[in-house]
């Protein structure tokens, strides 16, 4: 990580704050210069990904653990598109966990508890825009969400095409 990104990681995680700061998680982190604009615009394809599958009505993305679960359906809009998307982001999502040195397994009851920081992260900010302060306050838990966020955001720039063969 260069000098200039390193410094203004400290300074955001110290404060939260960016001057003329957007309310978007990813926007936010675009404009402090803690994600690249491939990353950013990695983000925003999920994100359009993720509001096709409507958590609000529960079409969230199968499970990672693999086991099945009756998936309750609306009435409008869900078409072989919509299901090959939410595989798409499933798979996604899986190679992120397996690459996720975060990740413990599944340790708890809630679906939380089964994924790793990475892919917590792509959900809350790339996926429903949350900003990283609006998740945490501590300094090191920040670093560590930042960290894997840009993991799961350079996974996801590699499989949604955004991202070349150079870094």
């Amino acid at each position: 990580m260069s000098r200039v990104v390193e410094t203004g990681a400290t300074g955001f995680i110290a404060t939260g704050t960016v001057a003329g700061q957007a309310r978007d998680g990813l926007e936010i982190l675009r404009s402090a210069g803690l994600i690249r604009s491939v990353q950013s615009a990695a983000g925003l394809l999920y994100r359009r990904d993720y509001e096709r599958l409507d958590p609000e009505r529960s079409l969230t993305p199968p499970p990672l653990d693999g086991r099945r679960r009756k998936a309750v359906r609306c009435d409008v809009g869900w078409t072989e598109r919509g299901r090959r998307r939410g595989l798409f982001i499933r798979d996604l999502e899986g190679v992120i966990q397996r690459r996720d040195p975060t990740f413990q397994g599944a340790l708890g009851w809630r679906p939380i508890d089964r994924v790793g920081v990475a892919v917590w992260m792509l959900r809350e900010v790339a996926g429903k825009g949350r900003s990283l302060r609006a998740l945490s306050s501590d300094p090191p838990t920040l670093r560590r969400m930042l960290k894997g966020l840009r993991m799961a955001l350079d996974c996801s720039s590699v499989a949604y095409g955004t991202v070349s063969g150079r870094r």
